[in-house]
């Protein structure tokens, strides 16, 4: 049996929606993992969310262990928190808004370094992750399943939940959180831990937030002398996060606006109008009606992709991978002159976090019929990969579909386009994938002279270096990473920052 379909039978069983909680996110490839007494694993995590208020949605991740000998549930759960005034600040300080996640409580090898949660891990989880439901024949033993799945809803119930309820507002979270564990909250909050770790003590009233703001932000500066990358940008974004808390503090209306677009007028005189001329360049091609039902998509489904134009029996491959619904693509502007302007595509969430490969074993099988996919939304953390399909079968077209850009280099999706042509003439790179900020694309056959391409690209791409591949051990090291990772996963992505 596939790990896909245990996976399918184990979130089935789960029926996590009687908490309140929908499904978003499924690592199918799974993660690495070693437990306490040495033992590694491959877990995957089984990411769920729900929205309480307007500005605040819990998130929690599962893990689930499909090994040769047992399967099991993972000794932790990991409960997170969005707050949405925390995402706000960090957006208008020019912070990647991705970065707004905030972990509260990570039961795992660390536990004894965190004796409040000791109770929790060897009472709660350590009899669950204990149960195998693994048959002798690599099955599910559903009678085990059921128990291990019953005492995690009791967990749920008894612990988790009310643990949601306890820290959901920004003044629980500086009371029982932050105040009762000062020298361990960067454990519980991920990067930059500093800086949001001000916003929260800021937005709480926490007496402490002067102090330790401007210890950071004093640290950050002397460090930068020494090390300028990346400390002297950690402290520009402290200063920025000062001031734009000063103007949350003094404006009660801030959280009501929009977050401030950063993108020159000049790359978009003509957003709106760029894109719809990609609508309808030709006629749709007429479906025949006929009947689908057996093809895997639900009604609802068939009628999004026979509106398109699109034909199902076509599609029908897509069924191997996607998770949830298909629906109508929309172009990944982010607030610009086209806001989520409905394209002429479908796309889908996807458990398979090896876009490229999943991308190529569609194309594999629709390009003959004039369609194509590229992945549209890049996988991380916190959400898998969403793929789109088009009819057009240019590697190049999705960049016009998602103004791919980068503004704050003056590229806009001519420009990027312009180079990726000649670079597919060179070393035949074809394209994947593409979002507002962002391209990606495989590199076919190795450059003979790969020192240049790679200077070629980061000349292109600063960022390529200055974030992706950034290493404290200087720029020879950034250098050796990246030639490493083109030479093993024969791809390249390139985003501005």
């Amino acid at each position: 049996m596939s790990k896909q379909k245990l996976l399918q039978i184990a979130i089935e069983k789960l029926q996590m929606q009687k908490f309140g909680f929908s499904l978003y996110d499924v690592g199918i490839k799974g993660t690495s993992y070693r437990d306490d007494v040495g033992n590694e694993y491959i877990f995957h995590g089984i990411n769920y969310q729900k929205e309480v208020e307007s500005n605040v949605i819990f998130y929690f991740r599962l893990g689930v262990i499909f090994d040769k000998n047992k399967y099991f549930f993972k000794d932790s759960i990991v409960p997170q928190i969005h707050f949405d005034k925390v995402y706000k600040i960090l957006a208008h300080s020019k912070i990647k808004p991705l970065l707004h996640s905030i972990w509260f409580k990570h039961i795992s090898y660390e536990v004894d370094a965190h004796p409040a949660f000791e109770k929790f891990y060897n009472e709660a989880m350590a009899p669950i992750s204990a149960i195998n439901f693994r048959t002798e024949t690599g099955g599910i033993d559903e009678a085990q399943l059921d128990k291990a799945i019953g005492m995690l809803h009791e967990v749920m119930e008894r612990e988790v939940l009310p643990f949601f309820d306890a820290v959901s507002t920004i003044e629980a979270v500086n009371r029982d959180i932050i105040d009762k564990y000062p020298d361990d909250f960067d454990r519980f909050i991920t990067n930059p831990a500093p800086i949001k770790q001000a916003i929260l003590l800021k937005l709480g009233n926490n007496p402490n937030y002067e102090s330790f703001k401007n210890a950071y932000i004093e640290k950050f500066k002397k460090t930068a002398e020494t090390m300028p990358n990346p400390f002297q940008k950690l402290y520009m974004l402290f200063k920025n996060v000062e001031i734009e808390l000063e103007k949350a503090e003094n404006d009660p209306h801030y959280f009501d606006a929009e977050i401030p677009e950063d993108i020159p007028d000049s790359l978009k005189p003509n957003g709106a109008q760029f894109l719809a001329t990609l609508q309808r360049k030709s006629p749709k091609k007429a479906v025949k009606k006929t009947d689908y039902s057996g093809t895997g998509f639900t009604a609802a489904e068939l009628d999004t992709i026979v509106g398109m134009g699109f034909d199902p029996t076509v599609l029908n491959v897509v069924n191997y991978y996607k998770s949830g619904l298909m629906y109508s693509a929309s172009s990944d502007s982010q607030g610009d002159a086209y806001p989520d302007l409905e394209i002429e595509g479908i796309s889908f969430d996807t458990f398979d976090r090896d876009v490229s490969g999943v991308c190529d074993f569609f194309n594999e099988r629709i390009s003959d019929h004039g369609y194509r996919a590229w992945v549209t939304r890049w996988p991380d953390a916190d959400q898998g990969p969403v793929i789109t399909i088009l009819r057009d079968r240019d590697d190049m077209t999705i960049l016009r579909y998602q103004y791919t850009n980068g503004a704050n280099y003056s590229l806009g999706p001519n420009e990027i386009i312009a180079r990726l042509t000649e670079w597919r003439q060179r070393y035949g790179i074809g394209v994947f994938g593409a979002g507002y900020d962002w391209v990606a694309f495989s590199v076919r056959k190795i450059p003979a002279d790969l020192d240049a391409f790679v200077e070629e690209l980061i000349a292109f791409c600063p960022d390529y270096l200055e974030q992706d591949f950034y290493s404290p051990d200087g720029r020879d090291q950034s250098i050796r990473d990246i030639k490493e990772s083109i030479t093993f996963l024969r791809m390249v992505r390139l985003w501005w920052d």
